[in-house]
């Protein structure tokens, strides 16, 4: 009974509030219809969270109760890419480690709440920072199932904090988690490639666009484990970017996010960081040679581990670009190199991202190249050019 008027006093307090300023949320174009059914829907949980937290209203601090300019707000988007808005819900613990009495101990929590032809469920929840972290993670808002925002040092009074994106993975069976999105190198004017080309830039363009490499080397690569090289090329090598200099010009080795003022030419396609896995699928499927690659950890988990066929991707792999920070030169010949495992080693000297599917293409012009795009769901998160003309490292 009286968990039953908690609940009702709950609903009746939430779908009061909704229909005042006193609701933070974002965008504000929202329907009050559906900001009102939302809260109802987290009224009822409410109850359910204090419980399982054994806490009680004191512990719990809800901050979109506070406004549009001093709280922070839920968030309101597509989520699942399934046409239907979502949301995140944030919510704070305080003083749970004390229960009998006040405590500094905080957690923050957005509660993930998903929405299908039934109303809205609340599928799970992610913590994004506590009292005892050296960074805040804060959400601005949701696009095209990508989540924005920022991590800002916590000594770092008054700081805005670094952008982030990140994609929410919440499914039935497995742990709701946040994935970060690799931070593109950042172009100082727009760039198109035209991936026809094994070489489509010129070494005045590279320095226009990224400026002066972290790195230059000569180039290596690693391809299935094994050693590869272009003895007339060098590796320059810029924050999450990579480019292959030669005598002719300048060919793409790999982008670790894609920078939004990137175009990408292939044919008669247009492809940039928004193209989705289902668009560039859907495009190449009238005339291009590519594949779709699910690789699988083991067999037993997947008997076959590479598929033709676009699913939802519910798997997530973590893929190791090298990229010499040092140089491989100065890699190689580090005093240890040769007392560590080959994990290690390749750890020490890559770039490492998320994805759930790989589309690789093979250009048209058949330039010798084959693109490899990856995706994190929808997201595009990194493309990687793999020139099939390798001579053996010596």
């Amino acid at each position: 009974m009286k968990q039953t008027a908690l609940t009702l006093l709950l609903f009746l307090a939430f779908d009061a509030a909704a229909g005042e300023s006193g609701i933070a949320f974002q965008p504000q174009n929202v329907p009050p219809e559906t900001v009102r059914s939302l809260l109802a829907a987290f009224g009822k949980d409410k109850g359910s969270l204090l419980e399982k937290e054994k806490a009680s209203e004191n512990h719990l601090y809800l901050p979109f109760e506070h406004g549009q300019h001093q709280g922070l707000p839920i968030l309101f988007g597509d989520l699942n890419h399934d046409g239907k808005a979502d949301a995140l819900v944030p919510f704070t613990w305080e003083g749970l480690s004390d229960i009998g009495g006040p405590g500094r101990d905080w957690y923050n929590y957005y509660a993930i709440y998903l929405q299908d032809k039934n109303g809205w469920k609340m599928s799970g929840k992610v913590l994004t920072s506590t009292s005892a972290a050296e960074t805040l993670r804060t959400f601005d808002r949701i696009e095209n199932g990508v989540i924005y925002g920022k991590i800002t040092p916590r000594s770092a009074q008054g700081a805005s904090g670094a952008p982030r994106e990140w994609v929410l993975r919440s499914h039935p069976g497995k742990r709701d988690a946040l994935i970060p999105l690799p931070v593109p190198a950042r172009l100082a004017v727009p760039l198109v490639l035209d991936l026809d080309k094994e070489m489509p830039l010129t070494p005045d363009m590279l320095a226009i666009v990224l400026g002066k490499p972290v790195n230059i080397g000569n180039n290596y690569n690693l391809i299935g484990g094994d050693c590869a090289a272009h003895p007339d090329w060098k590796y320059y090598q810029y924050e999450n970017a990579a480019f292959n200099v030669g005598l002719n010009g300048v060919g793409v080795s790999n982008f670790i996010g894609i920078p939004h003022n990137l175009t990408m030419t292939l044919g008669g396609m247009t492809i940039t960081g928004k193209t989705s896995a289902y668009a560039l699928i859907s495009a190449l499927s009238a005339s291009y040679s590519f594949s779709v690659l699910r690789k699988s950890p083991t067999a037993d988990s997947d008997p076959d581990p590479v598929s033709n066929y676009f699913d939802d991707a519910r798997d997530i792999y973590a893929m190791n670009i090298p990229y010499y920070i040092q140089g491989y030169e100065a890699w190689a010949k580090l005093d240890d190199a040769a007392k560590e495992n080959e994990d290690d080693r390749q750890a020490s000297f890559t770039r490492q991202f998320y994805y759930t599917t790989e589309i690789d293409v093979t250009p048209p012009s058949d330039n010798g190249a084959l693109l490899e795009f990856y995706f994190m769901g929808e997201k595009m998160v990194a493309l990687q050019v793999v020139y099939n003309n390798d001579e053996p490292c010596d």
